[in-house]
Parts: structure tokens; C-alpha cells; sequence
């Protein structure tokens, strides 16, 4: 899960100079299912095709061992480089960035990538795009829009009150509607303000339920590699994709998926 970010990153900066190719080769069951993996390719908005290699035809041609694992092919078919594990975009950009300017030097890059039709476009509009949390209190309902990037405010009825967020996926503090989220999941409130997990920020922001501001008050926008730090300031304390809060005796808890 943790990859996805990280190619997102790679496709967006190379274009058609790069191709990723994703196969889903299921360790369960019910992953076999190619409408399950649909849903997933949805929800992690994978925007790349994605084969489904139900029956480990295509792992055991390319000797899989472990979840994941990055092959590297050349413009010519041969694969010229493999990592089991996560890669983050730090480590994974130049080592792409080094390949294609050896396939230039031998004039073997041929940009150009077939139109792909995104599932997720062909998705209908809808208020709430895989919503990820709920908190609930006394008078109203707070969801995490996961897929839509922002936190919307409802009645105990269901109406929509207020959203935060200004729906495009970034880290932007500000007002409500111009602040910016990407992939938010567990929240945890106080009397004066909503705390947000924003897990594919790896941050933790604040929203003041006086002023409707957004602020950041942990993590650099920048997951932190390994163990995150055992203390320091919170703005300077890289994170790793925070996942749920709890507060408890005026302090913060936060569960570290990526950790």
C-alpha cells in the first residue's frame, strides 16, 4: 500500500517515459476476485493497469518472493534490476532517473505510452468517495471523505453541515475551503477542535470548530523512513502514514500504520 504513493509520484514527474505495469498477485482468497481489486484500484487511486495474476502465472515467471517487489524492465523487454520491499520516491526517483538517461544515450527510448481509460473516472459522482472513519459525538457526525481528501461535518439526520477541504488531494493549511488533505482516516475531537490523521500527508492537522482554520501541528509532509522519532517538535517529527488518533488526559495518540 505504501508504493502506491510512491509511483503516483514517479508516473507524474516521467509521463509517458516511464510505464508501470502493477500485477496483483493475491496472498487471500477473496483478492482473487477481480472486482475486489477493482475496488482497490479505486481506493488507492491507481492510475496505472493492473493485472490480475490470480493464479501466480506471472510471480512465477519473475521468481516473486515478497510483497512487493519492483522489477525493472528496459525499453527492449529485459529486466535489468529487482527490489523486494518498499522504495521510497527519494531512493526510487534517481535510480529511475539513471536508467532513462542510459536508454537515451542509446537512443532505446521510445516515449509514448497506449491511452488508458481510468476506472475511477468511469466511477458516477457521489457525496462520499470511500469514506474511511466516523467520529461521532453528541451532535454531530464527522466523516473522513478518504477519496475526496477532505472531512466533512453532518447532522445526526446525515445532512451535510460543513466540509474541510478543498476536495484537491495536497498539504495546505488555511481555511476551510481553501485548506488541502490527502487520503485524511482517523479523527479524534476536543471541546474546540477536530485532530485529523492525515495518513498520505503523514501528518497530523488541527481544525479550530471556531474558525474553521486548518493547521499542521506534526509530521513534514515527508514519511519518515524506519522508526518514527521518539519525541521532539511536532512540525519537525517526520511521520508515517498516521492512521487513527485518541485523546486521553490532554494527550494525543497516534496509531503509526506505516511504523
Amino acid at each position: 500500500m505504501h508504493m502506491f504513493p510512491q509511483l503516483r509520484r514517479i508516473e507524474h514527474k516521467y509521463g509517458d517515459r516511464v510505464i508501470v505495469l502493477g500485477v496483483h498477485s493475491p496472498k487471500f482468497p477473496a483478492e482473487r476476485e477481480t472486482a475486489n481489486l477493482r475496488e482497490a484500484v479505486l481506493r488507492y487511486r491507481i492510475e496505472h493497469p493492473v493485472v490480475n495474476d490470480r493464479d501466480f502465472a506471472v510471480w512465477n515467471q519473475f521468481g516473486g518472493r515478497a510483497w512487493p517487489t519492483l522489477m525493472f524492465v528496459d525499453p527492449q523487454g529485459r529486466v535489468i534490476g529487482k527490489h523486494e520491499g518498499e522504495l521510497p520516491f527519494e531512493q526510487l526517483d534517481p535510480l529511475v532517473g539513471g536508467m532513462l538517461k542510459e536508454f537515451e544515450a542509446r537512443a532505446i527510448l521510445d516515449p509514448g505510452a497506449p491511452p488508458i481509460a481510468l476506472e475511477q473516472l468511469q466511477e458516477p459522482a457521489g457525496s462520499l468517495k470511500f469514506p474511511g472513519k466516523v467520529l461521532a459525538t453528541d451532535d454531530a457526525i464527522y466523516v473522513a471523505d478518504t477519496n475526496h481528501h477532505r472531512i466533512v461535518k453532518a447532522g445526526l439526520d446525515g445532512s451535510i453541515q460543513k466540509t474541510y477541504g478543498s476536495g484537491d488531494p495536497g498539504l495546505l493549511d488555511g481555511p476551510a475551503g481553501q485548506a488541502a488533505f490527502q487520503q485524511p482516516q482517523g479523527m479524534a475531537k476536543s471541546s474546540t477542535r477536530l485532530y485529523v490523521a492525515d495518513t498520505e500527508n503523514h501528518a497530523i492537522r488541527s481544525i479550530d470548530l471556531q474558525s474553521d482554520a486548518v493547521t499542521t501541528i506534526a509530521g513534514t509532509g515527508t514519511q519518515a523512513q524506519g522508526a518514527a522519532a521518539a519525541g521532539g517538535p511536532g512540525r519537525s517529527t517526520a511521520l508515517s502514514s498516521p492512521w487513527d488518533l485518541a485523546l486521553a488526559g490532554g494527550l494525543l495518540y497516534i496509531a503509526m500504520a506505516g511504523t
